[in-house]
C-alpha cells in the first residue's frame, strides 16, 4: 500500500504543519457513498479494545493517492491503514485502523455567534477565571512589607540537606 502519510507533502499546511484550509479540502477531497467500519485503536481516548465506528469514505485527487480511503471525524482527516487490522475484543471482528493525517480548517462563518466567540477569545485574558485572584495594590504591598520585615519569614532560607 502507498504510504498515505506522505500525502501531507503535497498539501499546503498551516498551524504548525497540522492544518489545511477548507478550500484545499474541498479541492482535493471528495465524499463518496462508500462507508467503512474502522477503529482508532485507542488514540481517540475511547476505543482501547478495538471498538469500531462506521464512517463515510473520502477520496482524493492527489496523484498517486487516488486509491487511499480517508475519513473525516470532526475536524480531523484520517487515512485508513489497510495493512493494519485490529481485532475488536467484544466481537472478534477485524477492522482497519484509522491514522491521523491533518486537521481541516472550519468553514468561514460556521456556527452561530462566530463573531461573538472571536471577540471573547481576543478578550479572554481580561475575563476572570475560577483561578483568578486579585492583585495587591500599593496599600497592600506596604502592609505586607511592614508585617514581614524583621519576622522569621524575613530570615535567610534554611540550607537544604
Amino acid at each position: 500500500m502507498t504510504n498515505a502519510y506522505a500525502m501531507r507533502n503535497l498539501l499546503e499546511l498551516h498551524e504548525y504543519n497540522t492544518m489545511i484550509t477548507r478550500e484545499a479540502f474541498n479541492t482535493h477531497f471528495t465524499k463518496t457513498r462508500e462507508s467503512i467500519r474502522f477503529t482508532f485503536n485507542g488514540w481517540d481516548g475511547k476505543s482501547y479494545d478495538g471498538e469500531s465506528r462506521i464512517g463515510r469514505v473520502y477520496r482524493t485527487n492527489l496523484p498517486g493517492y487516488e486509491e487511499v480511503r480517508l475519513i473525516k471525524v470532526g475536524k480531523h482527516l484520517c487515512y485508513i491503514d489497510e495493512d493494519r487490522m485490529i481485532t475488536e475484543k467484544a466481537t472478534g471482528e477485524q477492522h482497519p485502523e484509522a491514522e491521523w493525517l491533518v486537521e481541516v480548517e472550519r468553514a468561514k462563518g460556521c456556527g452561530a455567534g462566530t463573531e461573538q466567540r472571536k471577540e471573547l477569545m481576543r478578550d479572554k485574558h481580561d475575563l476572570p477565571s475560577r483561578f483568578w485572584e486579585p492583585q495587591p495594590d500599593e496599600e497592600d504591598l506596604e502592609r505586607m512589607t511592614r508585617e514581614y520585615t524583621g519576622s522569621e519569614l524575613d530570615d535567610e532560607p534554611l540550607p537544604f540537606e
